[in-house]
């Protein structure tokens, strides 16, 4: 009984005493981060655009120097609809290396704002599934996997060998 409380008061001791040394060591300080100098005005703008950024998608009817037009789904009049979208120098490209690449009959997707009563496209990329469709010399197909054309015929039953399907050996 006597070594289990020699035992006991030993830890205690032990315990007290590291916790004595862990609080009189002084606590570590982080260095200085240099701080960044952010043009605030620029980023505002920026986060204004990404908020107000919209998305749409269709086939394209005629591009310009100025503008790209787009045969696309309207929801609320349940149609297909022309739209236009205005072009700026600073428009972004996605699977394309320039707008001399995208033509009439191409799928796109663009990424625009309305800026006043005009939409500004921010972002035109045409469909990936186009590209590999040329990429590979096809058509593109009309929901169509490829090679998928006809309805294919059913395939004949399997003769009957008489043994049981699910035989264990």
């Amino acid at each position: 009984m006597n070594k289990f409380l020699v035992l006991g008061v030993l830890v205690v001791v032990s315990l007290f005493s590291f916790v004595q040394i862990a609080a009189a060591q002084p606590e570590a300080t982080m260095p200085p981060v240099a701080e960044e100098t952010v043009n605030v005005e620029q980023e505002a703008v920026s986060e204004a655009e990404d908020d107000n950024l919209m998305y749409t998608y269709g086939t394209v009817v005629s591009v310009s120097a100025d503008s790209i037009v787009i045969n696309e789904y309207d929801f609320d009049s349940d149609s297909f609809k022309e739209i236009s979208y205005a072009l700026t120098p600073d428009v972004k490209f996605s699977n394309v290396n320039a707008m001399a690449d995208i033509v009439a009959g191409d799928s796109v997707e663009i990424y625009y704002v309305v800026e006043g009563d005009k939409k500004v496209a921010k972002t035109i990329g045409k469909d990936e599934e186009e590209i590999l469709d040329e990429e590979e010399g096809a058509e593109p197909s009309e929901g169509m996997a490829p090679g998928m054309d006809e309805t294919p015929e059913p395939a004949a039953p399997a003769a009957d060998s008489g043994a049981p399907v699910n035989a264990t050996k």
